[in-house]
């Protein structure tokens, strides 16, 4: 259970640290965009200088970014929470077989929407069709499937457990 805290204790600092984050980046991109300082963004493995860009293009691709990173933040947000049950001594419920299902699918859409918006930020900023995963979006997808993984494993596990409860 030691480790359990521990692992507690750095999901929700680095909730925290995420949240700030984008509460800063919420304050400080638009106000760099509207002082015309050069303003790279990177996403992936490529620099996208936005004062280069139409505020069209440029606020789509913020668009599509902020929705990366809030589904991020919404499947970091769901772990803190399954890992303050688990540490409770809650293991084998519906509930947090559903919290693993749900991290799962955030996981695989980050994956998949990510893999959309490098195409997108391609099409749309560097004028080119490009056709590869990008291998930080198939992790996400993998993490996903894992994760739905995990909450099959835990539903399995929660009706085993109610069988034997109920033996004598």
């Amino acid at each position: 259970m030691k480790n359990l805290t521990i692992l507690r204790k750095l999901i929700s600092i680095y909730y925290y640290i995420t949240l700030l984050i984008f509460a800063i980046g919420m304050i400080v991109i638009p106000y760099r965009l509207s002082t015309h300082k050069k303003m790279e963004m990177i996403f992936s493995i490529d620099a996208i200088d936005l004062n280069y860009l139409s505020s069209l293009q440029t606020n789509i691709i913020l668009l599509y970014l902020a929705g990366i990173y809030i589904l991020y933040i919404l499947a970091i947000k769901l772990i803190k929470d399954t890992v303050d049950q688990l540490s409770k001594g809650v293991f084998f419920t519906t509930e947090i077989s559903r919290k693993f299902k749900n991290i799962g699918r955030y996981f695989v859409v980050i994956g998949i929407y990510g893999s959309i918006v490098k195409w997108l930020i391609d099409l749309t900023a560097f004028s080119r069709m490009s056709t590869n995963i990008e291998v930080t979006m198939l992790v996400f997808i993998l993490f996903g499937l894992f994760f739905m993984f995990l909450s099959e494993a835990f539903a399995k596990a929660q009706t085993i457990n109610e069988e034997n409860n109920l033996t004598i």
